[in-house]
């Protein structure tokens, strides 16, 4: 019996950085005033260096291979509720023709660096034209996805250089961190005078974007998907019945 063919997995990680959210409030003895403002910083891309075929492609920018870029920022001033550009998507730089999938995770961290496990990341928004995705080109593994991380399929082979439509290309942070439920009110009485504070949750953290791509050539793909992305044939189905022809359906 013939040996298979050792199928390639390529992978790629960028983490977007991509807004700084500064948060003030002021509070007077007779009445309570607050401010909002939201400040932004460059983007900063980190990934993985390799040559492994695969790259993302940011805003129609491609991840270069170095340990640091610092990429177009979106605007000086960013708005919750305000829709902003943010288009993600992948190119096949390698002779062999492949089948992508993007992860996207979302999240929030403090000015420290650390990651929140309070703060909700469903207010960091990634949309294609108001929709959870590209539909036309990309298929949602609702198995796989979570509230801060998105799984995407590409639905055709993608073929040696050739780049995917973008999965997303809306980017919102939702309108809701200024909501009541996200500003915690503390009252401080001193004699006949009360002071009201409002507290903005949000003060001060980043709302950060990594994207992850993956890919596997076309050789005994369906095998592939199974060893190497965990998927049976009950989840997915991926059919290659040429060099240059392929698709990728999710049950």
């Amino acid at each position: 019996m013939k040996g298979k063919k050792k199928t390639k997995l390529s992978k790629r990680t960028a983490a977007f950085l991509v807004i700084a959210i500064l948060l003030f409030a002021t509070a007077g003895v007779t009445g309570v005033r607050a401010m909002l403002n939201i400040t932004s910083e460059d983007y900063i891309a980190e990934f993985e260096l390799s040559n492994l075929g695969i790259s993302l492609i940011e805003n129609g920018t491609p991840v270069k291979d170095l340990d640091y870029v610092l990429l177009t920022p979106l605007g000086k001033t960013y708005k919750p509720g305000y829709v902003y550009k943010e288009e993600i998507a992948a190119q096949n730089v390698a002779d062999i023709n492949s089948f992508v999938r993007i992860t996207i995770r979302k999240y929030w961290k403090n000015a420290n660096g650390d990651k929140s496990a309070e703060l909700n990341p469903a207010l960091i928004k990634l949309t294609y034209n108001g929709q959870p995705c590209n539909t036309d080109a990309w298929a949602i593994n609702d198995d796989e996805t979570t509230t801060e991380r998105t799984v995407y399929y590409y639905k055709d082979l993608l073929l040696s250089g050739e780049t995917t439509e973008p999965v997303v290309n809306e980017l919102q942070i939702s309108s809701d961190v200024i909501k009541k439920e996200n500003i915690k009110l503390t009252e401080k009485k001193e004699g006949s005078k009360t002071t009201y504070t409002y507290e903005f949750l949000y003060n001060g953290y980043w709302a950060c974007v990594e994207a992850d791509v993956q890919s596997l050539q076309n050789h005994n793909a369906q095998d592939a998907v199974e060893s190497l992305w965990g998927l049976t044939p009950d989840d997915v189905t991926v059919s290659s019945p040429s060099e240059d022809s392929g698709s990728l359906t999710l049950k």
